[in-house]
């Protein structure tokens, strides 16, 4: 036999006060309830009708049950969260970040909450502003400088070949050894070429230091040492070959107590060297002598003698004769010497003149007449007018000590600064 307690409905309960302990069970709600004596319609005690203002009929609850999901619950502003989402993720993510790049220049990150896509955006497109928070850096491939440059002070090191279409500054080296540690070429088609400008006085000097030794511990050259050379050389056949040398070595009797001490200067040609027994080369002592073993001077056929020296203009030149003839100012004028005229000549003619064009003096009565031809023994050239203008006249004298061989008169020939006379001997 079942036992039943009060019961009735919801609403009958809500008016009546139950004795202390006594049971109430509402019909239409199906609630259970107790007394406690004092307030109208008792403490509900059973089911639990809902969670959070949920009731049982949450979807999936069974009679008496409330199911939640996160989806059903506020999670509260608490940082300690009870449960994360992926989204929730991204976005403390992406929070984090831009947090911690506040102050930077380099990059800024940035979040899509639609997407849920964090974006990072490099503000230097060009590169690194500064590899200075690196101890170590490297390079992963090559770097292109994009037309800009690399400035500063400090030293470069590097292992390899180091490849320019010009160079500015100066080059130092601790020690040239071997040959090959350093080497400059010129253009395709030109020498190379080393220029310099003087500070106010002075020359530009390029030196060579000779020592024995060490580079760190370097050691006294003596007497007698060679102490710099300069070579041309040619490739042939897989190697280069010595055409020419000059030399500089210590004399035997060098004084190293003076600033400058005795030193010969030897000049070689290829087949002619220093190592070559019997065939010295020419050598030039500290005393301004000059030795070598042939002296060849060259000849000339008389009315050719060369010319060299100062330029002198000529001036108030007229033309006197059709065959060459020319007059000038008083100057000093020999047989031999050049004149060179350039400008464009009107009131005259010249056969054959272009500017410029160099006549030789082939008669002269030594101050204000001369006769110009195009060869040094030929016929005058041919002339008409008298007085040509435009032009400029400019003279080459030969020099007093100058020494030739006259080939038509087969005498040594010497200029004494006014004429070219024979050595005629004792």
């Amino acid at each position: 036999m079942a036992l039943q307690i009060r019961r009735g409905s919801d609403a009958s309960r809500g008016t009546t006060r139950f004795a202390s302990g006594e049971l109430i069970y509402t019909t239409d709600q199906k609630d259970l309830w107790v007394g406690d004596g004092t307030p109208n319609g008792g403490t509900q005690i059973a089911p639990v009708k809902s969670v959070n203002g949920y009731p049982a009929t949450v979807a999936g609850a069974g009679a008496g049950n409330v199911v939640l999901t996160t989806d059903n619950i506020a999670e509260g502003a608490n940082t300690a969260r009870k449960y994360y989402s992926s989204t929730s993720s991204k976005a403390d993510a992406a929070a984090a970040l831009v947090a911690g790049n506040a102050g930077n220049t380099g990059i800024t990150f940035s979040y899509n909450s639609g997407t849920g896509a964090i974006n990072a955006v490099l503000q230097n497109a060009g590169g690194l502003s500064t590899v200075s928070g690196d101890p170590n850096p490297a390079l992963g491939g090559n770097l292109s400088l994009n037309s800009r440059n690399i400035t500063g002070t400090g030293n470069v090191n590097i292992t390899g070949t180091i490849t320019a279409t010009s160079f500015t500054g100066t080059v130092t080296t601790d020690s040239i050894t071997p040959v090959t540690s350093l080497v400059l070429y010129g253009a395709t088609s030109n020498p190379l070429t080393v220029r310099g400008i003087p500070a106010v006085s002075g020359s530009v000097n390029i030196d060579i230091n000779t020592f024995k030794g060490t580079v760190g511990s370097p050691t006294n050259t003596g007497a007698g040492d060679q102490i710099g050379s300069f070579r041309a050389l040619g490739y042939r056949d897989g190697n280069y070959k010595i055409g020419s040398q000059i030399t500089t070595a210590w004399t035997s009797d060098a004084d190293f107590t003076t600033n400058n001490p005795k030193s010969v200067l030897f000049f070689a040609t290829g087949n002619n060297n220093e190592t070559q027994t019997g065939l010295p080369p020419a050598s030039l002592d500290g005393n301004g002598t000059f030795t070598a073993k042939i002296i060849q001077i060259p000849s000339y056929a008389t009315g050719a003698y060369p010319a060299g020296g100062t330029i002198t203009a000529l001036s108030g030149v007229t033309i006197t004769g059709v065959a060459g003839q020319f007059q000038c100012a008083s100057t000093t004028l020999t047989l031999g010497a050049t004149v060179t005229i350039r400008g464009n000549i009107a009131g005259a003619t010249i056969s054959g003149y272009t500017s410029p064009t160099t006549y030789y003096v082939i008669a002269t009565n030594g101050s204000t007449t001369f006769t110009l031809s195009t060869t040094g023994n030929g016929t005058g050239v041919t002339t008409s007018g008298t007085t040509p203008t435009g032009l400029t006249y400019s003279m080459l004298l030969p020099q007093k000590g100058m020494m030739i061989f006259d080939s038509t008169t087969n005498d040594f020939m010497g200029f004494n600064g006014t004429n070219w006379v024979a050595f005629t001997g004792p």
